[in-house]
C-alpha cells in the first residue's frame, strides 16, 4: 500500500511541475523575444508524459493489490468449504494458496493447522496455529483450538492454560471448554 502513496505523491509532484511550467510559459516566450524554444515545449510534454504514465501505473498497481485481497478471500472460502466438507488434503492446499497470496492471515493459517491435524499431522497443525497466534495475539478462537488440539493428544496441563487464556479473552468460549475437558 506504501508503494501506491509514493506513486501517487510522485504523479502529483509531475502534474504539478508540468502545471506551473505551462503556465509560466507566456512569461518564457517574453523573455525570449517572442518565440518558444522547442526544447522547452519537448520538456513539458515529457513531464506530462511521464505524469500521465505514472498515474496510470499507480492506479493499474492499486487495482492488483485489490485482486490480489480478493482471491485470497476466495481462495480461503473454497478452503472453507473442502474443510467443512471433510476434504482435508484439499483444504491444506486451498489454505497454502491464500497464504502465498496473504502470508499474514490468520485464518488461513489456523484452518491449513486444524486441517493438518485432521489428517494426523499434529505437529504441523499446531505450526500453524502457533504462527496465527504469533500474527494476532489476541485471537481468542486460535488459542482455543490449540488447547483442543493439545487435549486431544493428551496434553491436558498446556490445554487447559490455552483455554484458560482464549476465555480471558471472549469469555463466551467458556461454553466450547466443557465440550473439550
Amino acid at each position: 500500500m506504501w508503494r501506491v502513496i509514493i506513486w501517487c505523491v510522485f504523479s502529483i509532484s509531475l502534474f504539478y511541475v508540468s502545471i506551473m511550467s505551462i503556465l509560466n510559459l507566456p512569461t518564457q516566450i517574453e523573455k525570449q523575444g517572442g518565440y518558444i524554444n522547442t526544447n522547452d515545449i519537448l520538456g513539458i510534454l515529457l513531464v506530462l508524459f511521464l505524469a500521465t504514465f505514472t498515474a496510470f501505473r499507480t492506479v493499474s498497481n492499486y487495482r492488483k493489490i485489490k485482486k490480489k485481497e480478493q482471491n485470497s478471500d476466495d481462495v480461503k472460502k473454497r478452503g472453507f468449504e473442502k474443510y467443512n466438507s471433510g476434504d482435508f488434503k484439499g483444504a491444506v492446499c486451498e489454505y497454502d494458496t491464500a497464504i502465498s497470496l496473504n502470508p499474514d492471515d490468520i485464518e488461513a493459517f489456523m484452518y491449513r493447522g486444524l486441517s493438518k491435524y485432521e489428517l494426523g499431522n499434529s505437529e504441523g497443525g499446531l505450526e500453524d496455529i502457533n504462527k496465527a497466534i504469533k500474527l494476532y495475539p489476541g485471537y481468542a478462537i486460535a488459542y482455543m483450538n490449540r488447547g483442543i488440539i493439545k487435549s486431544k493428544l493428551g496434553n491436558r496441563k498446556e490445554a487447559e492454560r490455552d483455554f484458560a487464556y482464549a476465555i480471558e479473552l471472549n469469555p463466551d468460549l467458556a461454553k466450547l471448554r466443557k465440550d473439550y475437558m
